[in-house]
């Protein structure tokens, strides 16, 4: 098409960007959007487009996360995930050198740097995946032994069983009235280290400064036990 027809239109003047208005009312001069435009003291001008900076990655996938590490002696290490599971390492400006192969593919990581580390999460964008890593610019490992936790998955079975009740444990303590009171009974067969068994009942013979307890069995066998020792024993 020819602009030889065209009539030109003088633009006096050379703005900014706008966004406080609805772009079909910016006035001449002015942009609702100023993607490209580099602005400096005095003038404006087209932004500088951008150049590669390293060479295509093998298997030319997508990139999906990008993070520069600086490491504990401010050393800045762009680290470099792309969406076959590999996390490439800067290893000098401009050459990159796989760092760990073999993690999901498709993943997404977020990352934060603390105490000289990287630390990053995986996952898809929206629930996580695979295992969180750390990094010190030596050595890659993981921070937990499992990935993140989820919900157990359930569904019905098609097999008919049955449910038991198990067995009842019964223990119970007598005591004489104001000879061995219930939680000193109580204490009595925790230091014996006894456990009731099915049918086991405990009762309480009165002595000259105490009580003594007798484990009554369920088969009807009796068991003393030591009297127990009160202050000043």
């Amino acid at each position: 098409m020819s602009i030889e027809t065209f009539s030109p239109l003088p633009l006096t003047t050379f703005g900014t960007w706008l966004t406080l208005l609805d772009p079909s009312d910016v006035p001449p001069g002015m942009s609702p959007d100023c993607a490209d435009v580099e602005f400096f003291p005095g003038g404006v001008r087209t932004r500088p487009g951008l150049v590669s900076q390293f060479a295509p990655l093998a298997g030319t996938p997508n990139v999906n996360a990008l993070k520069t590490y600086i490491t504990t002696n401010l050393v800045q290490r762009l680290l470099v995930l792309d969406s076959l599971g590999t996390i490439y390492k800067e290893t000098s400006p401009g050459t990159l050198g796989v760092l760990i192969a073999g993690l999901q593919p498709n993943l997404l990581f977020a990352s934060t740097t603390h105490f000289g580390r990287e630390y990053m999460a995986f996952s898809d964008g929206l629930v996580g995946a695979d295992l969180p890593r750390q990094f010190d610019d030596t050595f890659f490992d993981r921070v937990s032994q499992v990935g993140p936790g989820e919900g157990p998955a359930l569904a019905d079975s098609t097999l008919t069983g049955n449910i038991s009740r198990g067995a009842r444990v019964r223990r119970r303590v007598r005591h004489a009235p104001g000879i061995l009171d219930r939680a000193l009974a109580r204490r009595q067969l925790d230091r014996s280290g006894l456990q009731a068994g099915c049918g086991d009942e405990y009762s309480h013979r009165p002595g000259k400064r105490g009580a003594a307890i007798a484990r009554i069995h369920g088969r009807g066998r009796r068991e003393l036990l030591p009297r127990p020792r009160l202050d000043g024993d």
